[in-house]
């Protein structure tokens, strides 16, 4: 199996709807923008004395981030709301 046809399975499922991105130089802004929001709400703003509590700072945050955070590309739902709603969409056959 080539290495693109390797690469290109797993991501023809991937629940976001939008598959054709990975392959296209735009879809690196859905990365950035996430590791920005990561940045302005966590690692700028708190400042953790061990790793121990960067990581249960962290894991808030992807709680807080999947559970409450309305993402407009979404339809104003959070990734907890739009991800099965996304999976149930995806042809058995894909």
């Amino acid at each position: 199996m080539k290495r693109e046809r390797w690469f290109k399975r797993p991501i023809r499922r991937f629940p976001h709807g939008h598959p054709k991105l990975a392959f296209q130089p735009g879809a690196n802004g859905y990365a950035e923008r996430f590791i920005r929001t990561l940045k302005e709400n966590l690692l700028w703003v708190t400042t953790s004395d061990t790793m121990e509590k960067l990581h249960l700072a962290l894991q808030k945050f992807k709680d807080d981030y999947n559970d409450k955070r309305l993402i407009q590309r979404h339809r104003h739902r959070s990734p907890n709301q739009f991800i099965p709603d996304a999976i149930d969409k995806i042809p058995a056959n894909a």
